[in-house]
């Protein structure tokens, strides 16, 4: 099936829009314009950030089966580490076993943890990036 030149321009003009937009996002919207000077300086010295993640809670983050990290979770932060010029480490661990590598230290970053309160006393969060829709779990009066 063969595309109209009309069809091709018009495809072509919203692909530039698009990414003009985004160009100019990213411009207006550097590191110094979201990061306070602490923040900036904190990345300047590490360098090196260590993101742990679940192995297997996809969409979010995954090993597909060609064994490299997929997801939603890793592209974000791939994506961020190159425009804010760091290295991302990533590490895989059950979801306990990241809370407690943060919490000691090994960690800097856990890539999918939901915001709760009681999650809240332990952790700092970041704006939401996802509304997942979840379970509200309680307990049952027994009858």
């Amino acid at each position: 099936m063969k595309t109209s030149k009309p069809r091709l321009l018009c495809r072509f003009l919203l692909i530039y829009s698009i990414l003009s937009g985004v160009s100019a996002f990213m411009a207006e919207n550097s590191a110094a314009t979201f990061l306070s000077a602490a923040e900036q300086q904190w990345l300047k010295e590490k360098k090196e950030i260590v993101f742990i993640s679940q192995t297997l809670y996809p969409p979010f983050e995954f090993i597909a089966a060609d064994n490299n990290r997929k997801g939603m979770c890793i592209e974000l932060v791939s994506w961020i580490a190159t425009e804010l010029g760091f290295k991302a480490v990533f590490q895989d661990a059950s979801f306990a076993e990241a809370q407690a590598a943060v919490l000691d230290g090994r960690a800097d970053v856990i890539t999918s943890l939901f915001h709760s309160l009681g999650r809240k006393r332990d952790f700092a969060f970041t704006e939401v990036t996802w509304e997942v829709a979840g379970p509200d779990l309680h307990p049952c009066a027994k009858t």
